[in-house]
């Protein structure tokens, strides 16, 4: 094989300028590949670490609709549950209101129901003493400049006072692993600051958060729906992955969107790309004729074809690839913010799809090559 390299990248220097168009063509192909399939990718390996203990508890008849407080007391009672909480929340700016973040509000415990929360040592105990405490992402952080120690006015829902504005002090900055970054965009406050503050219902919660006993979170999610089955605000129990499974349905089928917008583009590049092999082919019968001639077999001759297919198509995923991870931080948070980076299995996705052009792009060429003569590819035929 070694020895047909020199032949093909002739090949590919006969016309450099088709060359290079072509190859950049692909490459706008696979960096429209790289980030739509590689948010797909994203969600895949986002659901698959969510827990299967965890369990979501919201309004059966609307999750808009609230449930009183007393509901996190009585779920804890609940045999096989092992710890239970809720988080409410709001959406605030920073300076401009442009710059807005989500910011939930969260009772005790949970830091310890939810560890992919990773905070410096000594920092939970510092963010329970302290009403106003407030622990952002590093994303965020570092988006604004903030520090261990700042003081920061945000612009939220109002408050009992009439204002709008809600002071924080920053006691730590939390992690995430590369899965749950998306997390990092997002600044923790304390629930008790935001019941006793907002000047909506107090003592309302939209939804609680369960850690069931393991390997019983559907006996549990039942039992907390027979519960309050008979009570003004029934329940609806699944566990987080049925609920973001459930969240990304109702936007629409994400992936079948995704492959048909990918799948255009690189059926398109597929026309171009066969079309320059073919062109390419074409205009070297007779110098494949000579090779023949040589004693050179159609499977040689079928093997140099692959290879400048392939070598065309890797060098515009390359650089598609290669663009759609240093554009990922900036493009992926518009398009998704649960997903802020592209896994690295996206490679591998990208390296099928280069095998299987090439070998289609290929095809008619090595063809046409088999059933020409010697005396046919001399004369230019």
């Amino acid at each position: 094989m070694v020895r047909y390299l020199p032949i093909v990248w002739s090949a590919l220097r006969r016309k450099p300028v088709r060359s290079v168009v072509t190859a950049l063509s692909i490459g706008a192909a696979f960096m429209l590949f790289g980030l739509l399939k590689g948010m797909t990718l994203g969600f895949d390996a986002w659901l698959a670490e969510m827990s299967e203990t965890r369990l979501y508890v919201q309004n059966r008849t609307l999750s808009s609709y609230g449930m009183p407080i007393t509901y996190v007391q009585q779920v804890k009672e609940i045999e096989g549950v092992e710890m239970a909480l809720t988080m409410n929340g709001m959406g605030g700016y920073y300076q401009d209101e442009k710059n807005t973040f989500g910011i939930p509000a969260v009772m005790e415990g949970f830091f310890q129901m939810f560890p992919e929360v990773q905070l410096p040592d000594g920092a939970e105990a510092e963010f329970w003493t302290l009403r106003t405490a407030a622990i952002p992402g590093r994303s965020l952080a570092e988006k604004y400049g903030w520090q261990v120690g700042d003081h920061i006015p945000v612009i939220g829902i109002p408050r009992v006072d009439g204002s709008t504005t809600w002071e924080f002090d920053i006691v730590a900055i939390f992690d995430t692993d590369d899965v749950s970054a998306g997390l990092q965009q997002q600044m923790i406050m304390q629930y008790e600051y935001l019941n006793q503050s907002a000047s909506n219902t107090p003592d309302t919660i939209y939804t609680v958060w369960v850690e069931a006993a393991p390997g019983r979170a559907n006996e549990i999610s039942q039992r907390i729906d027979d519960h309050f089955a008979s009570s003004t605000s029934p329940t609806s129990t699944q566990t987080e992955r049925e609920n973001a499974e459930n969240q990304l349905q109702r936007i629409g089928d994400i992936e079948f969107f995704v492959n048909a917008v990918v799948g255009a583009s690189l059926f398109t590049i597929l026309i171009v790309t066969a079309g320059t092999m073919v062109q390419s082919m074409v205009e070297r019968i007779p110098e494949f004729a000579v090779l023949k001639s040589f004693g050179f077999e159609i499977k040689a001759l079928a093997l140099i074809t692959l290879l400048e297919s392939f070598g065309l198509c890797l060098a515009g995923a390359i650089l598609g690839v290669s663009a759609a991870y240093a554009a990922a931080p900036w493009v992926l948070p518009l398009l998704n913010p649960i997903v802020t980076q592209l896994p690295l299995s996206l490679t591998w996705n990208a390296l099928g799809v280069v095998l299987l052009m090439s070998a289609i792009c290929a095809i008619w060429p090595t063809y046409r090559l088999a059933h020409n003569s010697v005396v046919d590819g001399l004369a230019g035929r």
